[in-house]
């Protein structure tokens, strides 16, 4: 909120700027012209900066999000890990049950 503010406030300055250079133009002030061409620049740099910044700023934001999703990824591997063993164990049981069940039918 507060850098789409500082954002909208430049672009307000830079326009009223830009308004400036136009009239002076007409008027053929070349120091007041050369002022305006610095400032324009000037704003232009304070707008990249702002940019970076808002950048960084959401990188940062996002890196205990990302901390936490690497967590839960590590987590949900191991529980996949340890459902694969269980049911690994399971399907001895079943084979070695069945196998026993065959044995007594046979014998039957």
């Amino acid at each position: 909120m507060e850098l789409a503010k500082k954002v909208k406030s430049l672009e307000q300055q830079k326009e009223r700027l830009e308004q400036v250079f136009k009239s002076t133009m007409k008027g053929g002030n070349m120091d007041l012209i050369d002022e305006v061409q610095m400032l324009v620049r000037r704003i232009e740099f304070l707008e990249e900066q702002s940019d970076k910044r808002a950048k960084t700023n959401y990188l940062e934001s996002q890196e205990p999000y990302l901390r936490e999703i690497e967590m839960l990824k590590s987590k949900l591997m191991q529980e996949r890990e340890m459902r694969d063993q269980v049911i690994q164990k399971k399907n001895a049981e079943v084979s070695y049950f069945k196998a026993e069940l065959d044995a007594l039918l046979s014998e039957m």
